[in-house]
């Protein structure tokens, strides 16, 4: 591969389409140049993902070395007729793990004329693999499981492969290919976050943060993604600090769009469940439509005995959102709960901080639940939240008599 990969990379220039036609290729030459130093046998070779034969392409009879070799050499023949000659005869034989071995070994060869032609050929074989895997994930009939593309894998595993799934994938492969063979490949640890640093992703940039998402979801079979150790826990810190930030992480326009990046999102949620606060999750999965998950996290903070306060607001402000079944007892049980949750200041020169406590949250809600505004019992720093209904921070008071006060009021609302 490090004999190889620069002419690949000389060849690549900035173009998405033709990155991914450079990269394939350098698949194709890595993989057989490890199995051939491994010392496998050339037949069991030829079962490998990386040379599998096309359904589509089947050479009617083995290539002999001899044959082969005379075929390369006929690669830097003066007569135009032979050189075109040569190239059919190696081209029936695409497929043929001698035939690649062979063209790989030409990458070195003494004429400029050979070796220009063998990589010419490599990349020719890897576009036409490349374009039967993109038929394959074109067809819906096609099984999931029957394409190889790069990332494919883990992004079917996460997402599914209805249509919208297999559209959206067709965006990202052509447009980050490159990323996504050197994620499969474990190669992209040192300059990844450099490339698709989640806080500097555009949040219109679904395709990219695609891309993001799948190198931090784990591999089947293991316990972390793409990366070593260290590497998982600050793309992943990142990832969570961005998703839960509305001024971040991926903001998808059309239907099929949000359906595919909030399937993508879920997955990463119950494989990262580790990640990040219970709070930081709940925003992010209501920010995503996650409701089956964000109920989960709700019942979870519910029954935690150790629940920090500003979890338990949150959870119960989702729960409410989420019309839970059992939000009322839980708001009862919390009506006495004095810890505190947040302490704010809307504005830097106010001298009084806004305290909202476990009980405000609980007492607030109960007041929205028999359709009372919270503001008219004196929940006046009240603000209006898109995911959650109030903001969590808003829902308290500057003093203590304030808070009194509010409880009252709440009290002669509600009929008590």
């Amino acid at each position: 591969m490090r004999h190889t990969f620069p002419y690949f990379i000389a060849l690549a220039k900035h173009d998405g389409p033709t990155v991914v036609r450079a990269f394939w290729a350098a698949a194709i030459v890595s993989s057989l140049m490890i199995l051939r130093a491994l010392g496998g046998d050339p037949v069991t070779l030829e079962s490998s993902s990386a040379t599998q034969p096309s359904s589509t392409t089947q050479p009617s009879s083995a290539a002999q070395p001899s044959s082969a070799a005379q075929w390369i050499a006929d690669l830097g023949d003066d007569s135009y007729q032979v050189r075109t000659g040569a190239q059919r005869k190696l081209s029936v034989h695409r497929d043929s793990v001698q035939v690649n071995e062979l063209l790989i070994d030409a990458l070195r060869h003494p004429s400029l004329e050979i070796r220009h032609q063998s990589l010419s050929i490599l990349q020719r074989f890897q576009l036409e693999r490349f374009d039967e895997q993109l038929s394959r994930l074109h067809d819906s009939a096609c099984p999931p499981e029957q394409i190889d593309l790069p990332g494919w894998r883990r992004y079917f595993t996460a997402v599914g492969s209805d249509q919208a799934a297999r559209d959206f994938f067709d965006q990202v492969v052509h447009k980050h290919g490159a990323a996504l063979h050197a994620i499969d490949q474990n190669t992209y640890a040192n300059g990844f976050g450099q490339s698709f640093d989640p806080y500097r992703a555009a949040k219109g940039d679904s395709i990219r943060w695609a891309v993001i998402l799948i190198a931090d979801l784990p591999v089947a079979g293991t316990a972390s993604g793409s990366f070593p150790r260290t590497d998982v826990n600050d793309l992943s810190r990142r990832v969570v600090n961005a998703l839960c930030n509305s001024g971040l992480g991926p903001q998808p326009t059309s239907a099929n769009e949000r359906s595919v990046v909030g399937r993508l999102v879920n997955h990463w949620l119950v494989t990262r469940g580790h990640v990040g606060t219970p709070r930081e999750q709940l925003l992010v999965a209501m920010r995503y439509d996650c409701r089956e998950h964000a109920g989960s996290i709700c019942d979870r903070v519910f029954t935690d005995a150790n629940a920090t306060p500003s979890s338990l607001v949150t959870a119960m402000l989702a729960a409410n959102v989420l019309q839970r079944d059992g939000l009322a007892k839980e708001l009862l049980r919390r009506m006495d709960d004095d810890r505190t949750a947040h302490v704010w200041q809307l504005i830097a020169s106010r001298r009084t901080k806004i305290r909202t406590e476990v009980r405000d949250v609980a007492l607030a809600l109960a007041l929205q639940r028999k359709g009372i505004d919270p503001r008219r019992a004196g929940f006046t720093e009240l603000q209006a939240d898109p995911l959650l209904l109030f903001r969590d921070h808003s829902l308290g008071f500057g003093s203590d008599q304030d808070r009194r006060s509010a409880q009252r009021q709440a009290a002669e609302l509600l009929g008590k």
